[in-house]
């Protein structure tokens, strides 16, 4: 606190500086016009000595001050506090990079990362219908190119409660857009990659107690929006995770979706 006060002095008093300064060249200007109107060559030419002198000085001071004057800008803006730097050490730890707002329907971001995928793509969703109409295209790219596979995750509509629930919370129809329809229209334009894999695609209905939304890729960046209740998904704040370590927050991601995973992938082997 005592730091910035004494800036705060600091930066008052060059401004009061450069003020007197200025007020300073004024009235040395002002006399020397005088002193030449008169017509005394040798008051004049020592006036005019003087005022280049003077006048040397004050560009000298100008120029130190805009310098210092950048560099205590810097400071001020950029300087962050104590709090601020812990925050963003615990967020840089979790491996949490970026937030990502949902509101702009920007997906650039997710799109870019789905359509480069070069191993994997795995996704949660209740709402997948608009989700995955979204991404097939980048979806489909990455399959045919690398051989990737994906794997989604979406809610169960028929007799659902939980969807009914959510429905009911959201004071909203639910979207009816077949996703199986939305799959197999990928799974029939898979061809093999240049690598010789050819990816593929497959999904699981789950009607657990819905986390959060996840896209997944590579198991290295995920888009995680946490849900919450009563709320539509695009009025929710989404957040850019990367693996940075033992105590990134996207190996609870990936440990979530693969127990969810085993545990329908039994269900469907169980039913064949």
């Amino acid at each position: 606190m005592e730091k910035q006060k004494d800036m705060n002095r600091g930066l008052i008093k060059k401004h009061f500086n450069l003020v007197a300064l200025l007020g300073l060249l004024h009235s040395g200007f002002y006399a020397l016009w005088q002193t030449i109107k008169s017509g005394d060559r040798v008051a004049g030419l020592v006036s005019v000595i003087l005022f280049i002198f003077m006048f040397s000085l004050a560009v000298f001071y100008i120029i130190k001050y805009i310098k210092e004057a950048k560099k205590d800008r810097v400071f001020i803006q950029e300087k962050p506090s104590v709090f601020d730097v812990e925050l963003v050490d615990i967020f840089k730890k979790k491996g949490i990079v970026s937030v990502l707002d949902e509101k702009k329907g920007d997906h650039r971001k997710v799109n870019e990362k789905v359509s480069h995928a070069e191993d994997s793509v795995e996704i949660i969703a209740y709402y997948a219908d608009m989700l995955l109409g979204g991404i097939s295209v980048h979806l489909l790219n990455s399959i045919n190119k690398k051989g990737i596979t994906v794997k989604v995750l979406i809610a169960k509509k028929e007799g659902s409660e939980l969807l009914a629930d959510v429905a009911t919370l959201e004071v909203g129809a639910i979207p009816v857009a077949d996703i199986p329809d939305i799959i197999d229209k990928i799974k029939q334009r898979i061809t093999f990659a240049k690598n010789g894999k050819k990816g593929s695609i497959e999904y699981h209905e789950y009607n657990t107690e819905v986390r959060y939304a996840l896209i997944l890729v590579d198991r290295k960046w995920a888009w995680w929006t946490p849900y919450h209740t009563g709320l539509r998904t695009e009025e929710i704040t989404s957040f850019e995770l990367i693996d940075a370590g033992e105590d990134s927050f996207i190996h609870l991601c990936i440990e979530h979706f693969d127990k969810l995973w085993r545990h329908y992938d039994k269900d469907t082997a169980k039913n064949k």
